[in-house]
């Protein structure tokens, strides 16, 4: 449960209606950090960060659920592009 619950989805607009995506896990809750590879983020400064909802104890797998509802605003702190 608590593996599930420090995953997250990562959108990062990309402009001209490119929406890259992919996975993310929180690293540290205090400061508020997700790690995310680069090319889910590329060279963006935003991204929004999903974190799983609960239906009960079972993660709710319905994207629709997810994209309808607000996510978290981030911004990206830092990058490697050769790790």
């Amino acid at each position: 449960q608590k593996v599930v619950r420090s995953t997250a989805w990562v959108h990062s607009d990309r402009g001209g209606g490119k929406l890259a995506t992919g996975s993310g896990a929180l690293v540290d809750k205090g400061r508020r950090l997700v790690l995310t590879n680069y090319h889910v983020v590329g060279d963006v400064k935003r991204a929004t960060v999903f974190f799983p909802a609960f239906d009960g104890k079972r993660p709710v797998p319905d994207r629709r659920h997810y994209t309808a509802r607000l996510g978290v605003p981030g911004e990206v702190v830092e990058l490697d592009k050769g790790a």
